[in-house]
């Protein structure tokens, strides 16, 4: 009796740990998919406060802790380096994690290819931003020659008022 009492007692704990591994396994994309819909429209200032949070967990090599740091490296408000890190947290998690399933690599090849579009976004902004500078830099340039022509074709006006006050002096003699 004391036994089947045990039994009933630590079956719920064994059941509990089972399910989640489980549905760690089953959903690790998942998880990370759902935690990005639940991560939507969430402020700038709570954002970067949960990335510090979970930069510092990151050391700790807890799966979820990865699988959250790599969902919020995949949001908007992400710059590069944390898109970036994202990518080799998954990679290391991958790593660790070899019978990864087609879902979880699937993720992987995602957050590559955003890898590669944010950088390229980042070129495309870097020569744009060059290439704004330099168009400043002719405005300002044509505006000084327009000031300067302008000042140019007052003095010649001045000139030709001139003149003509001479020519009228002239024929007035």
């Amino acid at each position: 009796m004391n036994k089947f009492l045990f039994f009933l007692m630590i079956l719920p704990i064994i059941l509990c740990s089972c399910a989640e591994m489980v549905s760690l396994q089953r959903g690790r994309a998942g998880y990370v998919l759902s935690c990005m819909n639940e991560m939507q429209g969430i402020r700038r200032d709570d954002f970067e406060a949960r990335v510090r949070r979970a930069e510092k967990k990151l050391a700790n090599g807890n799966d979820l802790d990865q699988l959250h740091f790599v969902c919020l490296s995949l949001n908007e408000k992400a710059d590069y380096e944390l898109v970036k890190k994202g990518g080799e947290v998954l990679a290391e998690y991958l790593e660790r994690h070899p019978d990864a399933r087609q879902d979880m690599l699937g993720l992987s090849a995602l957050v590559k290819r955003l890898g590669s579009a944010e950088i390229c976004s980042q070129s495309t902004r870097k020569k744009l931003v060059d290439e704004k500078n330099k168009l400043e830099k002719k405005v300002d340039s044509l505006t000084n020659s327009l000031e300067q022509e302008q000042v140019r074709a007052q003095d010649l006006k001045s000139q030709i008022e001139q003149l003509k006050n001479i020519e009228n002096i002239i024929k007035d003699r």
